[in-house]
């Protein structure tokens, strides 16, 4: 019996002292090979997000996103007075243009909030900051189901001539 208790009590030392350290070292290893792959692909990963870099700066450049850009412009007066009447802006689309005589642009958004506060808003637009010339609004009253709440979307139709 004292063998018995002698032989549990060695095979309990040796795991404490011994094998559980050889697990851990094992599991540390696995991590640190993890952590090796994703330190080999760093290089690979740099070159294409400064590629990545160099194509969105082309866009910006090609699109006049600097500030300057007509259509900046009345993206932020529209936040601006969205913040002033309570209305937000839900979606403004790439301007559609046309080009004849005179270059046209249309540029079409989506807002929603109370009916006051978007006609304030459109007609500050139009006339305030003489942005363009508003050629259609569309008015859509809809419903949140789960907040069951009501709404009121516009999108309007705002066109500039260059």
């Amino acid at each position: 019996m004292a063998l018995i208790a002698g032989f549990l009590l060695l095979l309990l030392v040796s795991y404490r002292f011994a094998i559980s350290n050889t697990l851990k070292l094992m599991a540390e290893h696995k991590k640190l090979k993890e952590e090796e792959k994703h330190f080999k692909n760093v290089p690979k990963q740099l070159k294409i997000l400064s590629e990545k870099d160099a194509f969105y700066e082309s866009q910006l450049k090609k699109y006049r996103i600097n500030g300057t850009s007509l259509q900046n412009n009345i993206l932020k007066a529209l936040n601006s007075m969205g913040e002033e009447n309570g209305f937000q802006v839900v979606e403004f689309r790439e301007p559609h243009r046309f080009e004849s005589n005179v270059i046209e642009n249309t540029y079409i958004f989506t807002l929603e909030g109370p009916y006051n506060s978007i006609l304030k808003g459109i007609h500050k637009l139009e006339q305030e900051h003489k942005y363009g010339e508003v050629l259609h609004l569309s008015f859509i009253k809809g419903k949140n189901y789960r907040t069951n709440t009501e709404f009121l979307r516009v999108e309007v139709l705002l066109r500039n001539f260059n």
